[in-house]
């Protein structure tokens, strides 16, 4: 049996299909958690410092011109105290340019006037970090939160793919009918409860010559077993 899908799929079902369940549901939890994580500690991140002080640096001295407190702490280890961190702005010359930044640190005990060791980027001498200080209250390290709603939309991203593939062969689809020729255990539960995959073959012309597989994961194998053939859909 070749039966062409003639009628089109309404818009629900369509995002039904696009819809993965639970990988779905983890893509969009990471999404989250990384867009919270962003507004709160990273809504003020300067990426293109960021990126110009990982290139290629040079080293200079410059003055710190003010150091006050940021109204930013950070806790120590195992209440091992508070750390209160300090901005600290400094005036620096390259290639007879002056520049102005600032950096932070919760450490050092520098002072208006003191002199500092400021590394800067060559191609780009206004984006700078005075040695051992961080470029932002929080610290670099903070760049790591955007693996969370990076994480997400690739997940996201994927699921989607895979839904749209899925709604293009239903809704320009081909149903005819395939049999199990692979039956194999991927993995049981601690409730001993047994999912499968299932691998169908069916033919893609009416005079069964030209045949095709297709698998499926499963933990209920008996409604694809009532039949000596099952349903299959593919795209024409």
């Amino acid at each position: 049996m070749q039966k062409e899908i003639t009628k089109k799929l309404p818009n629900s079902l369509k995002i039904l299909l696009a819809y993965r369940n639970t990988p779905t549901l983890i893509a969009l939890l990471f999404l989250v958690i990384g867009l919270i994580f962003y507004f709160f500690y990273l809504k003020d991140f300067d990426f293109r410092e960021y990126f110009k002080l990982k290139g290629s640096l040079a080293q200079t001295t410059g003055i710190i011109t003010k150091a006050y407190y940021t109204g930013v702490s950070n806790e120590i280890g195992d209440n091992e105290g508070t750390e209160y961190i300090n901005a600290f702005e400094y005036e620096y010359k390259v290639a007879n340019e002056d520049h102005k930044w600032l950096s932070y640190s919760g450490s050092a005990p520098k002072k208006v006037g003191d002199k500092v060791s400021i590394k800067y980027n060559k191609n780009a001498p206004a984006y700078s970090v005075i040695q051992n200080y961080d470029a932002r209250p929080n610290g670099n390290s903070a760049v790591l939160l955007l693996l969370f709603p990076l994480i997400g939309f690739i997940l996201l991203s994927l699921n989607l793919i895979k839904g749209i593939k899925f709604f293009i062969i239903i809704n320009n689809g081909i149903i005819t009918r395939g049999k199990i020729v692979h039956k194999k255990v991927l993995y049981t539960t601690e409730s001993n409860k047994k999912y499968y995959r299932l691998t169908f073959s069916y033919y893609s012309d009416s005079t069964n010559k030209v045949a095709h597989k297709t698998s499926i994961l499963t933990g209920n194998i008996k409604q694809f077993q009532d039949e000596s053939k099952e349903l299959v859909i593919y795209h024409k």
